[in-house]
């Protein structure tokens, strides 16, 4: 991958002269163009809650959500665990191919936040599983949390293409934001539940305390749908392009505007 990099990537693309004067303004300025858009803490927002499926899930608690409230073995409940990043895997570039295709990128973040959302209650909140019911769910988390992608080329196609990669940073900056939080009060929320008993000096935890703690994911999961609905379509179009576009629409009404007033 390094050979790669230093070999095919281009430090400095030959078309540098379409760059934005705001790339000579520094670093200072960039940042704040950047933390004023809205679009890019909407965007930013929305992966990291989506996000918390596979941190939550993925990383830490889906092994010992298998084994203590779902009785599967270790290495049956590691396979599973690990198919939610094979749906991750599958999942980003479907999506980034169903919003090409669509030229929008809200409807399939809109119908990736819907799914996840009832995934994540069909396995909390439905009982015991066979481990091939819940081969199947975890491998659908990841897949629709895969929707979370799409929020990275509609940053880059809301800003000027001198502050793209700082306001994508933004995205990284909420992603473990609400990853730092969410984690531990996960596993406090747990101990809220009823009494923990031990076994090998290891905490075992039953379904209801389960139960209570996943209350993070469908709030978060909600939270994401809604503010689906505050982000602004760029229908795949290019910083510049759109910006051209709007001017043209607004100018076009202002004519329309003009002419029904003199008429």
């Amino acid at each position: 991958f390094l050979l790669y990099m230093f070999w095919i990537l281009a430090d400095d693309p030959s078309h540098r002269h379409l760059r934005s004067n705001l790339s000579h303004q520094g670093l200072l300025t960039n940042l704040i163009a950047s933390m004023r858009n809205a679009q890019n803490w909407l965007c930013a927002t929305f992966t990291g809650l989506i996000n918390l499926a596979i941190s939550i899930m993925g990383e830490l608690y889906g092994v010992m959500y298998l084994t203590q409230a779902q009785h599967l073995s270790k290495i049956t409940a590691t396979n599973i665990a690990g198919l939610m990043f094979i749906g991750m895997i599958v999942g980003s570039p479907l999506m980034g191919l169903i919003s090409d295709r669509l030229a929008r990128r809200k409807l399939p973040m809109l119908v990736g936040a819907v799914c996840i959302l009832f995934t994540v209650l069909l396995i909390a909140y439905t009982g015991r599983h066979g481990a091939g019911v819940l081969s199947i769910l975890f491998f659908a988390l990841g897949f629709f949390a895969s929707c979370q992608v799409l929020s990275y080329p509609t940053i880059a196609e809301s800003n000027p293409g001198a502050i793209t990669g700082t306001s994508m940073s933004i995205v990284g900056i909420m992603l473990n934001l609400l990853s730092f939080f969410a984690q531990p009060l996960f596993g406090l929320l747990m101990r809220a539940g009823p009494s923990v008993g031990a076994k090998h000096l290891v905490s075992h935890y039953g379904a209801s305390h389960f139960a209570i703690a996943m209350l993070i994911l469908p709030l978060a999961f909600l939270i994401a749908l809604m503010l689906v609905f505050k982000i602004k379509e760029t229908f795949c179009r290019p910083y510049a392009r759109s910006m051209s576009d709007h001017v043209t629409t607004n100018s076009a009404f202002e004519d329309a505007g003009l002419r029904a007033t003199s008429s």
